[in-house]
């Protein structure tokens, strides 16, 4: 039986039956990772689990599941059940597809010789709400504060917590990773504000405000690392926010990193403001929780009261399959010809023009209509197939909104590029379902994302995506990351302890990554320019423990792997950030990941700050053992 992907997890109880877990965690078989043929049903009976195959575009469930479910249910039935049952699990099926559900659970009663089904609930992804207008207004709204609904309102991703440090980040990791760091040093978060992809004005304007409406806090620290937005621009919207908010004399600790990080910085401490700033996140911590200390406490100003946060499952669906056979090692370099989707809109401009500038080989994009014209000095086309056949592209970075990122990722896989990179946030787990499935059946082409910061080979000064690229250095150390903002902290890190990097590979934090650590792992590790890997993880899925099984049986040149899983400190049932970023109870903790990781030989750290000097002692350690091996191996011969 092949066995792969979950979308569908049933568990059978004593006169109840419910599909639950749509998209769910990978099913293991003889404890090995699973790959991504036709995607698993797994059944669960009374704590035994068995399992069948089923692909995303069957139209009904298969027999041998629905005699599974039919055997495991503790009542007798009729041929007439059957057919029932039958009929009903498929009406089910459709539903789920019809209206992109992560979960359905119902119930089978036997009442007076008749199944009665009842739909208890249904879990749906918010990312498609917007097409499914029918059912947006029933979503079930959870518990949550006065201040999480408001962010939700403002389109930001808000938490509380029992600390006194009120802090802004961009990105789940490096929210969860600056979280960790605060307990490392013996504080905590008030509460935390992911921004995403943005820092205007007026979006820190209210970040603020939610902050200090928090009368648990005393102090703010601002951490962002800018990818796709400059620093000084980062810098200019804090300043202005700072001076247009009453601040009650709150201290704030600011640590801006990426492109003109130095100005921006240099703005920070020139404002005559409350503001710190400071360079490296151990100092920022420090220097928040020591200002923190000296900080008068503030009234209360909110009451807990029922808040208006969605509620959804974000179990990860794990994929590897024959794609490593393809492209192993993601070797690009300065041959590598790349275009754009999107190519004429603001965001792909900007890009293009800041990728052009550090080395890569642009040649040309595809924006619909635009055909014929060109763009930045280079050639425009309506399709990928177009410009495929002029310009021999080797990669594809797509930027376009997320509810055209499905069509675009299918065009570029339609026409065969071989490295696609996707960097839109909040595409629909349907969509990215439907991606996976054309990704099998083509076969020629690998996945990077969605929502990731890309990958970049320093020493070729290639970038495909959003990372900045002025951080980087070329080096020996290969980066995987599930969060972008922790992947530009491995490449501070490296930087700074003179390592540089040889790759660093963003794979993204959705629930459904086009690539996975054993992929990336697969295809970095054994790199001859790669001396040592760092990979860093987060909570959420089974990715990690993956990752350590095949560690355990493939790292033969024992290469040194430091590991970072950040989300130590997450609370359960919150989001941190992107949507595979949340544990629910029962879920993987991100101690079960890093023990899963030391036990394959993986060194872990538990901050950022720690990460580059912990992978340049393990290499000294490493080059020290090869000297005196060759020392004595010589004294003997003689």
């Amino acid at each position: 039986m092949e066995t792969g992907t979950v979308v569908k997890e049933i568990e059978v109880q004593p006169s109840l039956s419910s599909i639950k877990e749509l998209v769910g965690h990978a099913i293991e078989s003889n404890g090995e990772p699973q790959g991504t043929t036709p995607n698993e049903v797994g059944l669960v009976s009374h704590g035994k689990k068995t399992s069948t195959t089923l692909t995303y575009s069957d139209k009904s469930l298969p027999e041998a599941l629905l005699e599974q479910i039919n055997q495991s249910l503790r009542f007798d039935t009729t041929r007439e059940h059957r057919i029932q049952l039958k009929s009903s699990l498929n009406s089910l099926w459709r539903t789920f597809k019809k209206y992109e559900a992560e979960e359905i659970c119902f119930t089978i009663n036997d009442y007076q010789d008749e199944l009665r089904f009842t739909l208890e609930s249904m879990t749906v992804d918010t990312d498609s709400l917007k097409r499914q207008p029918d059912i947006a207004s029933s979503v079930e709204v959870g518990k949550g504060s006065e201040l999480e609904a408001q962010a939700a309102q403002d389109g930001l991703i808000y938490s509380e917590m029992d600390g006194e440090i009120g802090c802004i980040v961009n990105g789940a990791g490096l929210a969860m990773a600056t979280n960790d760091t605060l307990a490392h040093f013996g504080s905590g978060a008030a509460n935390f504000l992911d921004t995403g992809g943005q820092a205007t004005t007026g979006l820190l304007v209210k970040a603020f405000a939610l902050l200090i409406s928090d009368s648990k806090v005393k102090a703010i620290l601002v951490n962002i690392f800018g990818g796709v937005i400059r620093c000084d621009m980062i810098a200019e919207s804090i300043i202005r926010a700072a001076e247009e908010l009453d601040l009650h004399g709150i201290p704030i600790v600011v640590r801006l990193r990426g492109t003109n990080q130095g100005i921006g910085q240099k703005m920070i401490a020139d404002a005559n403001l409350a503001l710190y700033a400071v360079d490296e996140i151990d100092a920022a911590v420090t220097k928040v929780i020591s200002v923190a200390k000296s900080a008068p406490s503030r009234a209360p100003k909110f009451n807990e009261i029922p808040g208006s946060k969605r509620q959804f499952s974000t179990r990860g669906i794990v994929h590897e399959d024959d794609r490593l056979a393809r492209l192993q090692k993601f070797d690009i370099d300065a041959s590598t010809r790349l275009i754009y989707q999107g190519f004429t809109g603001t965001v792909a401009t900007s890009n293009a023009q800041a990728t052009l500038s550090y080395g890569t080989n642009v040649v040309g994009g595809v924006s619909p209509g635009k055909g014929g014209t060109r763009h930045l000095d280079l050639p425009v086309f309506n399709t990928v197939q177009e410009a495929k056949e002029a310009l021999r592209p080797d990669a594809t970075a797509i930027f376009v909104p997320a509810f055209k990122a499905k069509d675009a990722i299918m065009e570029a896989i339609e026409a065969e590029i071989p490295i696609i990179v996707s960097v839109s946030e909040g595409i629909p787990i349907h969509d990215t379902l439907q991606v996976h499935e054309a990704l099998r059946a083509s076969g020629r082409s690998r996945l990077i994302g969605p929502n990731c910061p890309g990958l970049i080979n320093p020493a070729a000064k290639v970038r495909i995506g959003i990372m900045p690229y002025a951080q980087f250095s070329p080096g020996c150390i290969g980066i995987i990351s599930k969060s972008g903002t922790l992947s530009y902290e491995g490449v501070s890190e490296t930087t700074k302890h003179g390592l540089g990097q040889s790759i660093v590979l963003g794979i993204g934090g959705d629930m459904l990554p086009g690539t996975s650590m054993v992929e990336a792992l697969s295809a970095i590790l054994p790199r001859a320019d790669t001396k040592g890997v760092i990979l860093i993880g987060e909570i959420g899925g089974r990715m990690e423990l993956e990752a350590a099984l095949w560690i355990k049986e493939h790292n033969v040149q024992r290469k040194p792997i430091v590991g970072l899983i950040a989300g130590h400190t997450a609370p359960e049932d919150k989001v941190m950030g992107h949507a595979g970023a949340l544990r629910r109870s029962g879920d993987l903790t991100a101690l079960d990941k890093s023990r899963a990781l030391e036990e394959a030989g993986v060194s872990i750290v538990r901050h950022t700050g720690l990460l580059g000097s912990r992978m340049k002692a393990l290499l000294e350690r490493l080059s020290y053992r090869h000297v005196t091996k060759v020392f004595v191996q010589t004294h003997i011969a003689r």
